[in-house]
């Protein structure tokens, strides 16, 4: 069992009071601009649909324009989920289509913003940087000086790359659904879904049958696999009816907290390295040994490099030294340990590394006043990967709870 409040963090930018006002009341006080690694060439196969949507899901938006087009969702490519109570701009692809029947299309919370032909289908991965532009409203006086004073903080020593609550589900269990997946405990897995997605009270989650579970799930995404059990399978056979995208994201909120709990153990030293630490190469991604501190501390005032926390997994080097026993110390307080994750093969995660901190582009904030309301619009650069509801909870001084994206 994870400790309690495991994912809650201090502040890097603690020395600053908080700003009050409250953001994301609605969603074009959150907008989000996708920014791919590469432009569309105008030749290919493939063509870019660059969308906006508002208030709806890119899993929803990838669903409608799939249905436009006629074809299976699984034909459209997209570099990442964005949050869904914004409004977003990113660009999904589909192959062999012609760009007119999408140009000028309008769904429900999302329409086409341009269309424009390339080579490959866009994945997992092909996003370099999301710009931000968020509203606070209701902010008192000395807000603006703060803000301003809490970003520079940040562009100066970077921001700690922690994974946003929304990573752990609306209600904080998804990391509690990964643990159960890893040790294979399928039957306990699927009691624990059931509360989290039906408000089945804890004993009832324990003591219920699988039939009478069956009959307070309505959620769609897990009806089929609950249907299954109820009906005499295994719970085994019933989770294998679940999307393996959904098993995914449950045994990676695993990875997310342990690295989280890493990051809050080192946060006033994200802009250092110790021996031993794997060093992480802001260029490439590449990762390597620190053995010269002097040498590698010149390197990380630089930003060229930064220390990294582990996403655990069979794939994940591994630091040495004090480093390594840190990390090991924190995933033994989660239960899990990299070989955890080779056991469940077809839900978990390969692992790897994560900087600790990632720069801060193109801070701004400028205040405004409308009708009596005193507002900050924010407005930065972050990393693909990075969340920016971590830059909000530097600036706030509390964390902020979120449905998240999608």
């Amino acid at each position: 069992m994870a400790p309690e409040h495991e994912n809650a963090r201090e502040f890097l930018t603690a020395s600053v009071p908080g700003i009050s006002g409250v953001a994301k009341t609605e969603p074009s006080d959150f907008v989000v601009t996708e920014r791919l690694a590469y432009a569309p060439s105008g030749t290919g196969t493939h063509v870019f649909v660059t969308i906006e949507k508002v208030g709806i899901s890119t899993f929803d938006a990838v669903r409608q324009v799939a249905a436009h087009v006629g074809r299976p969702e699984r034909d459209i490519g997209f570099a990442g989920l964005k949050d869904k109570q914004a409004v977003v701009r990113q660009t999904l692809s589909v192959e062999h289509v012609n760009p007119d029947q999408l140009a000028g299309f309008v769904g429900d919370g999302v329409r086409v913003q341009s269309v424009a032909r390339h080579g490959n289908k866009i994945k997992r991965g092909h996003v370099r940087a999301n710009g931000f532009c968020v509203r606070v409203r209701g902010v008192g006086a000395q807000d603006h000086a703060r803000a301003r004073e809490t970003l520079l903080i940040l562009e100066q020593r970077g921001l700690p790359n922690a994974f946003g609550e929304q990573r752990f589900g609306r209600f904080g269990t998804t990391p509690a659904l990964g643990r159960a997946l890893l040790a294979e405990d399928f039957d306990g897995f699927l009691r624990e879904l059931a509360k989290s997605c039906a408000g089945v009270s804890a004993s009832d989650a324990r003591e219920r049958s699988p039939r009478e579970l069956a009959e307070r799930i309505t959620d769609r995404l897990v009806r089929p696999a609950f249907a299954v059990w109820a009906g005499g399978a295994t719970a085994t056979r019933a989770v294998r009816r679940l999307p393996r995208r959904f098993l995914s994201l449950c045994t990676s909120a695993v990875q997310s907290e342990v690295f989280n709990a890493v990051l809050r153990e080192r946060l006033f030293e994200i802009d250092d390295v110790r021996l031993g630490d794997l060093a992480y190469l802001h260029r490439n991604g590449a990762v390597f040994v620190v053995e010269d501190l002097a040498a590698e501390r010149k390197r990380v005032a630089s930003f060229e490099i930064s220390p990294s926390g582990p996403l655990l997994g069979p794939a994940a080097a591994r630091p040495a030294g004090e480093v390594a026993e840190l990390e090991d110390r924190i995933a033994a307080r989660f239960g899990v340990t990299a070989e955890s994750f080779a056991l469940a093969r077809s839900f978990a995660q390969k692992g790897g590394r994560r900087p600790l901190r990632v720069p801060l582009h193109g801070a701004s904030v400028r205040e405004e006043e409308t009708r009596g309301e005193r507002s900050l619009w924010l407005e930065f650069e972050l990393p693909a990967g990075s969340y920016a509801t971590v830059v909000l909870e530097e600036l706030f001084k509390r964390h902020q709870i979120s449905p998240g994206p999608d």
